[in-house]
């Protein structure tokens, strides 16, 4: 089956042990309208296939090839007026040998058919594997080189509508390889052979839905149900690569694939592997976007010193939308992490040249300019500036990754080059930064350069009980700037609270890996170099060695515990080791000064804590309303304080009560509709002495400091009723 049968220039297929049947017909005499009319059918089976004509780059192999020609001849000779073997009433067999019959049943309803079908494996240069079943036709072809040049040649053209195929590195089946993998693909591919001498050049043409990564582990991607993912090219083989081009646009190839016909009318060299693909990276960094593929075999350095021979893909894309985080992609109702739009991406995927040596090596580079935050309700960011840097291998020395600055990696992206020129010094490198603006439940906000990461653990919860958790995690860094309050960020005017600066700060978030457990554990600590306090008109606060700490559950009340087994986010960030004891928190403690009115000053570590809830409120009439308030709570122990004019008791010139082992509950209470603001102040005391006057002298014990104030109203708290709980620790 094919041309030249019998020449030097022979080129398709040798069939041996063949079944074969011919059936002719004519049309009788007394059949006038059809009279002349002649019908030939051939049907040819072998599972004994050596193909010929062939170029040394291409390997074939070839079972249960079958040929099969349905013509009609004559004056009304049309696809209409072929035979249908496919009749109820039509049956046909043709005996072989003595013992089997060979059925003909080609459908009319595929009209006037010369075809040839076989299960085929095809390699290409090493680098094209094709398998499954495929159709073929072999015919005379005159070839148009982008030399102007046109040569007679024989073309093979071979043509699927299901078929699986590799693009890359070793065979697909074996432990070595590395690249692109095509299943369910509609192909159409020409190999196209010179009758003169010995150049071949081929044109390809694949696309499917069904796309995946194979070869390096940490890496995986899968096409997007688009269809739109493809494998092309137009090139010369061996020593025609590079030197002449195929040009088919002018005498397109019409390759019949099953389901119709693919046109390859090519007129330039390329190679080209491409398409819409969800890349993921570490299972938690994932990737969305039209990914195009460069391969290139190099020798790069690795950080211990030797060179290594790889197989690279170079891998580009622009318009990329990322989602970092657990439970993606962003879509997933579970999801918890970072959506990332329009990166540019730049990433280099090498497998060892050797298939003795199964290590493997990826880098990539991503920056983007905006994001956001999902799957938390009340944890929200905006992101800007974000840049992911990874470099990484799988050889058990995880730090002995690629050089590249020592060979440099330049990798086109839209309209810019993307450098790949991370150094090796500092090893394995799984970097993702970017600036963010984070809302932490409305009480912290912080701003700055996070860097972002991922792990699993087992985490033991507050109720004795453990999960298998995802943990995305936070930490700074570079110093950042937070508020901590109600109303905040400090910008807005009604913000009260603590400005922080040169803060450093830890925040995990755990989901568990059962898709039936929905809830998310959040526990944050972050400390701060300098502190201010904000928006308390009715007093002033200083502050130093302050930290923000929570540990919340966005469903019930059992929170993490990680006292047993801390969470170390990274090694300059703070550790998260709470006690599930403790239960749902949200608070701010460190060392406090505060003055109420200029009247009450007391010193020492306090803890604050923020919430909303419904205040009474009354007049000296006992007219009243409820109103939903902001709550600042300040609770403290064995404090010093004083009370009385001109304090504190160190401030000279001060006259009033010394006081220690004081126990105090403050509140300070914002309401949202009037500019008004309530404190209320409760504090036992240990012990009493006065200050301020030399010839009097007082001491006491068992006193309490009471206060009820308001500011720009004419009502107080009225906490009888609905009394507020501090916890003074």
């Amino acid at each position: 089956a094919g041309v030249g049968y019998n020449t030097s220039d022979a080129t398709g297929f040798n069939m041996e042990g063949t079944d074969l049947a011919i059936a002719l017909f004519a049309a009788k005499e007394t059949e006038t309208e059809m009279a002349g009319m002649q019908w030939t059918t051939v049907v040819a089976q072998s599972d004994v296939v050596e193909a010929v004509g062939l170029p040394s780059e291409m390997n074939l192999s070839v079972s249960e090839l079958a040929v099969n020609l349905n013509r009609v001849d004559g004056t009304l000779a049309s696809n209409a007026t072929v035979i249908d073997y496919a009749h109820p009433d039509v049956e046909i067999s043709i005996a072989v040998n003595k013992d089997e019959r060979l059925v003909i049943d080609i459908p009319g309803i595929k009209g006037q058919l010369i075809q040839a079908y076989g299960q085929m494996d095809i390699v290409i240069s090493e680098f094209f594997h094709l398998q499954g079943g495929m159709g073929f036709e072999v015919s005379a072809y005159d070839l148009q080189l982008d030399t102007n040049e046109v040569v007679s040649s024989n073309v093979f053209m071979f043509g699927s509508d299901d078929l699986f195929m590799f693009a890359g590195y070793n065979d697909p089946n074996e432990p070595g390889a590395i690249g692109v993998t095509l299943e369910h693909s509609n192909m159409a591919l020409a190999l196209i052979r010179s009758v003169d001498d010995d150049r071949s050049w081929i044109s390809l043409k694949s696309h499917t839905q069904l796309a995946s990564i194979i070869g390096v582990p940490g890496v995986s991607g899968v096409g997007v149900e688009t269809g739109n993912f493809s494998v092309n090219a137009n090139i010369g083989l061996m020593d025609q690569k590079g030197v002449s081009v195929p040009i088919l646009i002018d005498n397109p190839l019409f390759v019949p694939t099953g389901v119709g016909f693919e046109t390859l009318d090519y007129d330039r060299e390329f190679i080209q592997i491409q398409g819409d693909m969800s890349l993921r990276i570490k299972d938690y960094v994932q990737l969305d976007g039209f990914f195009a593929f460069e391969a290139e075999p190099t020798v790069v350095p690795q950080r211990d010193g030797t060179p290594v021979e790889v197989n690279m893909f170079n891998v580009n894309a622009f318009g990329v939308n990322i989602f970092v985080g657990n439970n993606g992609p962003a879509d997933n109702e579970n999801a918890v992490g970072l959506t990332l739009e329009n990166a540019n991406v730049a990433m280099a995927l090498m497998r060892a040249k050797d298939t003795q040596d199964d290590r493997s090596w990826f880098a990539i580079k991503a920056d983007m300019v905006q994001g956001a935050f999902i799957g938390v309700e009340g944890l929200t960011a905006s992101i800007s500036d974000f840049a992911i840097e990874m470099n990484q291998t799988s050889d058990s020395d995880t730090d002995n990754v690629i050089d590249f600055s020592q060979h440099v990696i330049g990798i086109q992206v839209d309209d810019k080059t993307i450098e790949l020129d991370f150094d090796s010094s500092d090893g394995a490198l799984f970097k993702l930064e970017g600036y963010v603006d984070l809302n932490v439940f409305d009480f912290f906000q912080v701003q700055g350069r996070l860097a972002f990461g991922q792990e699993n653990e087992i985490i033991t919860l507050s109720d004795g009980s453990t999960i298998e958790a995802d943990l995305f995690t936070m930490s700074a860094a570079e110093d950042l700037t937070a508020f901590a309050g109600v109303n905040g960020p400090s910008t807005e005017p009604d913000a009260i609270g603590f400005t922080l600066n040169e803060v450093n700060m830890a925040l995990a978030l755990m989901t568990s890996v059962n898709p039936d457990d929905k809830r998310t554990f959040v526990s944050l600590f972050a400390n701060a170099g300098q502190a201010g306090f904000i928006g308390g008109e009715s007093f002033n606060l200083t502050a130093s060695d302050l930290t923000v700490m929570s540990n919340y559950v966005s469903e019930g009340d059992v929170v993490a515990h990680l006292a047993d087994n801390p969470i170390v986010v990274h090694e300059t960030a703070p550790t998260l080791d709470f006690h599930g004891d403790a239960g749902r928190f949200m608070i701010v403690d460190g060392h406090m000064d505060i003055n109420v009115m200029d009247y009450f000053f007391a010193g020492g570590d306090m803890a604050v804590e923020f919430r909303t809830r419904d205040i009474d409120t009354q007049n000296i009439d006992g007219e009243g309303i409820i109103e939903t308030m902001d709550l600042l709570t300040f609770g403290a122990s064995d404090l010093m304080a004083f009370v009385g004019a001109g304090g504190p008791q160190d401030a000279e010139g001060a006259i009033g009560l010394s006081l220690s082992q004081v126990n105090m509950g403050l509140a300070l209470m914002k309401s949202p509709s009037r500019s008004t603001q309530y404190l209320s102040l409760m504090a036992s005391v240990g012990n009493a002495s006065f200050i301020g006057i030399d010839d009097v002298t007082l001491s006491a014990s068992d006193l309490s400091v009471e206060l009820n104030q308001s500011i720009n109203a004419d009502d107080i708290a009225h906490l009888v009723e609905n009394p507020i709980v501090v916890n003074t620790g």
